[in-house]
């Protein structure tokens, strides 16, 4: 059979797995059918819409702790509080103490800072996370611009962070802290398959539609055929004959009307 999502390169694996990486072999081509004499639909989508380039983190950006963090706090995935005020620019939250943090940017420059409480929010162009527990000083946290992952690596990713063993209250820290940003990355691969299977609906509603209207069709050419094949051909000789005697004796009695005039009564 035909590869379903790989495009229009219907002969080939659309997936290939290779030393844990997933490949993709197709083209973002969407084969049509026609499904009706001035109508096509899309049979499926291509494997490229449906599980790659997915935008991980919230959509906007991605957080996820130091490795070297030895405190047990962890941080959540963020939110966009002033999309006017994101730039995209990477940001790091490094703990000075247990109670004083420093915003610094892709250079090391401190651009903000504050005082710490866990479970309040830091905010910094326009974004906004959530820090909870007890960060050690040196720990921080990264703020990055989301990028495109395909669907296979989030939720290898989710696997990798759960069999992963951790001891100690750092190093569980850093798991929830992985597990939250692998879960927000889930979501995200979610929201793309649920809008690939509303599309999927939208065009099976249509087909139906199309069905209903290729089935009245058909039935509308049954009907006249039968009217043809069911014809008695002797009666309808038969009837044409006398309409055509009737029409010619109209046209008969029409000539000899149309030749009187007045003077043939006076």
């Amino acid at each position: 059979g035909r590869s379903i999502f790989a495009g229009y390169q219907q002969d080939v694996q659309a997936f290939t797995l290779t030393n844990g990486s997933v490949t993709y072999n197709g083209d973002d081509g969407q084969r049509m059918l026609q499904v009706g004499t001035n109508r096509q639909l899309a049979d499926t989508s291509p494997g490229s819409e449906v599980f790659m380039g997915v935008v991980n983190g919230n959509g906007h950006f991605q957080t996820r702790a130091a490795d070297s963090n030895t405190g047990d706090a962890v941080i959540d995935a963020g939110a966009i509080t002033d999309i006017a005020a994101f730039n995209g620019d990477a940001v790091d939250i490094v703990f000075t103490s247990a109670s004083d943090y420093e915003l610094r940017d892709a250079s090391g420059v401190v651009i903000g800072g504050g005082a710490y409480q866990s479970g309040g929010s830091i905010n910094v162009n326009g974004m906004m996370v959530t820090v909870d527990g007890t960060p050690a000083a040196g720990d921080q946290f990264s703020l990055r611009p989301s990028e495109a992952e395909d669907v296979f690596s989030m939720v290898a990713q989710l696997r990798d962070t759960l069999m992963q063993p951790r001891t100690g209250a750092a190093q569980r820290a850093q798991q929830t802290s992985d597990i939250n940003s692998a879960l927000v990355n889930i979501d995200q691969a979610l929201d793309r398959l649920i809008a690939r299977q509303s599309e999927s609906g939208t065009r099976m509603q249509a087909l139906e539609r199309q069905k209903d209207v290729n089935e009245n069709i058909a039935l509308q050419v049954e009907e006249n055929l039968g009217s043809i094949t069911d014809l008695d051909y002797a009666e309808a000789i038969s009837r044409f004959q006398q309409q055509q005697l009737g029409l010619q004796a109209a046209q008969q009695a029409f000539a000899k009307v149309q030749g009187l005039s007045l003077f043939n009564y006076l």
